[in-house]
């Protein structure tokens, strides 16, 4: 291997003299960065070129050759960047040191390594080889070098190669192309004795390749659709075809004419990827808003799809103006791996390398500007192969505070007005900014008015209008600034307030006494005094208290009656029945939260407890007796109840009998109206005239206090009473009265 020599590609054939030997791999410079000629692998203008002496194309391969950092020689750890192509021969040594270490069939075949070499290669611009006299041939050979492809056969690249010892003999090989190939690549170098001194032309031994596509000829060696490739004056030939036919092939080497021993390597690749990919390049930034001399870092990501063969020495080229970089590195695995800001280009441009098929390669550049405004990051990314893409980002650069939200309202939450509500909601006119933008807002509460510096410098909503937050029961003021998308803080806050919060119910009324009704005892008195502990609030206090009477145990009204906030009792009366009913009280405050309930009862208030019921005999004079009452209550405390009966015989012995329960029963030509058993009073006379017959009689009988008590009769009990009484002339020689009803209350 040698290196093709620095004599210039201005003049042909400024090949070195040891470059120029026919069993020599010639190795030409290409530069990997963007100069004056051109682009990542272009020709560097020192790189000497062929065509040889006798017109064998020459160099066989490039590599990059310029501004290489290698091992300063005069030092012991030192670097240094130098150029020629003595730089560009240690790259496909190197690769060829790989080759031999991976494939053991290669080694002592360099033939193999160098066929091999040449065939997995990156032509220019993608230029398509088809014949010897091709320029591309005495400037870049068979092209670039291209380790991926020389190493590793994949999806997208069918990989083969054949050695072969020969002496003046024909050989061939068969090779399928598979549907979906884009590309072939053959090429074969073979090496052989020196000419004679003095010859005319270097080559001994001619053999040629040709490419017998399907269906092809078995029967020689000497045919085949693809031959243009042949040389008479090169031991190196190649050929590249695109899109070729599917199915079996065969390679043939034909001596042509031949004198001796031959050593040749035969190496195929049939590529399936597009040739010149087309990729994706993505250009974006860290933060799309910053402050002047904020470091913002931009990145850039080519990406070549699993469909597209290698992307050669792809090219970032970036383009900005008024910034300042601070870092250019490129990026592996998400790790900076290099420093670029001392190459070609200070960091701005950077060259990836190869992309093989669906990889991908960073770069990320640091930079700022000083200056406010909207700056523009562009790159394109170039290969030699791949089709060209651009992109770029913007990055406003703002350092002006933005202003203040205003008309701040609350829909949920009045001003200096109790609400039973821990999450108010606001609304306010936004805040603007004439750069960046506003990004959002930060916001507090306190107990009176909040400054700027009493909110964070902490981002708690979006560009929003409307924002609810929990709070706590009291007095508060809300504040609110705004923060636009490089980071501006505004300098002024705005307030609501003071707007209340009361979620916390009053306690609960204090244990509720009577003194007029005892709980659960009958009263015949429908005038009502309740009495309680107050409740208590400590946020908004006591607004009034709601009660309702009821038949239900348990109740927690919503309604009912009113009471001011003081009141501590009640009074009122009730109406009248048999039905046991219950007062419920609950205290209210403020914010309108309504407090536990304290519930008295049952209340068994009546005074229509006393009934007439059933019927009454008539006496032998055609009289119906009346039971009846004085009009007082059935009440055993105050004991005035009497039980009469009128239109009686006179001058006649009663007495009144009653039970616990009620009877309809023929008696005695009437119907006894009480149930059994019966308790009788003591006998009376019932008066009225001393002499004759008359219904002027009446009879009395009072259940006084010490009777109830003696009889056993509770507040409560039902009594059923009726009158008996003495009636000679009927036939029965008695009288019944109709019947009472009555219930003793307290």
């Amino acid at each position: 291997m040698w290196a093709a020599g620095n004599n210039g590609n201005n003049v042909a054939g400024s090949l070195l003299l040891q470059a120029s030997a026919k069993n020599a791999l010639t190795v030409g410079s290409v530069i990997d960065y963007r100069d004056a000629i051109g682009d990542p692998g272009t020709l560097w203008s020192s790189s000497s070129t062929g065509p040889a002496g006798d017109g064998r194309w020459k160099p066989n391969l490039t590599a990059p050759g310029r501004w290489i950092s290698s091992v300063d020689a005069s030092t012991a750890t030192g670097y240094k960047n130098m150029s020629g192509t003595s730089m560009a021969a240690p790259h496909v040594a190197g690769l060829a040191a790989q080759l031999l270490d991976h494939y053991s069939f290669l080694r002592g075949w360099p033939e193999g390594v160098a066929a091999l070499l040449m065939a997995s290669a990156t032509t220019k611009d993608n230029v398509t080889l088809t014949a010897p006299f091709d320029t591309h041939l005495d400037n870049y050979g068979a092209g670039r070098a291209q380790a991926w492809r020389a190493h590793t056969p994949s999806s997208n690249t069918g990989w083969y190669t054949w050695l072969r010892g020969l002496n003046n003999v024909a050989t061939n090989a068969d090779f399928t192309v598979n549907a979906g190939a884009t590309r072939l690549v053959a090429c074969v170098f073979y090496s052989e004795p020196a000419a004679s001194a003095g010859a005319s032309r270097a080559l001994v031994n001619d053999y040629d390749l040709y490419l017998d596509s399907p269906p092809i000829d078995t029967a020689a060696n000497n045919t085949g659709e693809y031959f243009a490739q042949q040389s008479s004056v090169d031991n190196c030939e190649i050929r590249i075809i695109n899109n070729p036919p599917v199915g079996t092939w065969r390679w043939k080497l034909y001596n042509q004419s031949g004198t001796g021993q031959i050593y040749a390597g035969v190496s195929v690749q049939v590529i399936y990827g597009d040739t010149t990919p087309d990729g994706t390049f993505d250009v974006s930034a860290s933060d799309l808003y910053v402050k002047p001399n904020e470091n913002v870092t931009i990145t850039a990501i080519a990406t070549n799809p699993g469909t597209g063969s290698v992307a050669s020495s792809v090219f970032v080229d970036s383009s900005s103006s008024g910034d300042t970089l601070q870092a250019s590195n490129t990026v592996l695995f998400g790790v900076p791996q290099a420093d670029l800001m001392n190459n070609q280009h200070a960091g701005r441009d950077v060259n990836l390398g190869d992309l093989i098929s669906g990889d991908s390669k960073n770069v990320t550049w640091v930079t700022r500007w000083a200056t406010e405004g909207t700056k523009i990051w562009s790159a394109n990314a170039r290969s030699d192969n791949w089709i060209d893409k651009s992109d770029s980002v913007l990055v406003y650069v703002d350092g002006t505070i933005p202003g203040a939200p205003s008309n701040i309202t609350s829909s949920t939450h009045p001003l200096s007005t109790w609400v039973s509500n821990s999450n108010p909601v606001f609304n306010w006119t936004g805040a603007t900014d004439n750069l960046s933008g506003i990004d959002g807002y930060g916001e507090t509460y306190a107990g009176s008015p909040v400054l700027n510096t009493g909110i964070a410098d902490f981002k708690d909503m979006e560009e929003v209008t409307t924002f609810t937050r929990p709070v706590p029961d009291g007095t508060w003021y809300w504040a609110i600034k705004s923060v636009d998308n490089s980071g501006n803080w505004g300098t002024a806050a705005a307030n609501y307030g003071p707007f209340r919060v009361d979620v916390t119910p009053p306690t609960q009324p204090g244990v509720i006494s009577s003194s007029t009704h005892v709980a659960g005892v009958q009263s015949c008195s429908t005038s009502v005094t309740l009495s309680w502990a107050a409740s208590a609030d400590f946020t908004s206090g006591l607004a009034s208290y709601l009660y309702v009477i009821n038949a239900l145990p348990a109740w927690d009204p919503t309604s009912g009656t009113t009471l001011a906030s003081s009141a501590t009792g009640a009074t009122f009366v009730m109406s009248s029945s048999t039905t046991p009913r219950y007062f419920h009280v609950r205290a209210i405050d403020a914010a309108g939260n309504r407090g536990p309930t304290r519930t008295f009862g049952p209340l068994l208030v009546n005074a229509a407890s006393v009934a007439t019921y059933c019927t009454a005999k008539t006496n032998s004079l055609g009289c119906v007796p009346a039971i009846g009452t004085n009009a007082a209550q059935p009440s055993k405390s105050a004991g005035t109840f009497t039980v009469t009966c009128t239109n009686v015989l006179n001058q006649k012995s009663g007495l009144l009998f009653w039970a616990a329960s009620s009877s309809a029963t023929p008696f005695q030509g009437g119907f006894k109206c009480v149930g059994n058993p019966t308790v009788r009073t003591a006998a009376v006379n019932s008066g009225g005239s001393a002499t004759g017959n008359s219904c002027t009689g009446s009879y009395s009988f009072v259940f006084s206090t010490a009777y109830m008590n003696s009889v056993g009769l509770s507040p409560g009990d039902t009594v059923y009473a009726q009158w008996w009484m003495r009636d000679p002339a009927s036939p029965s020689t008695t009288g019944l009265s109709n019947a009472l009803r009555f219930t003793v209350c307290k």
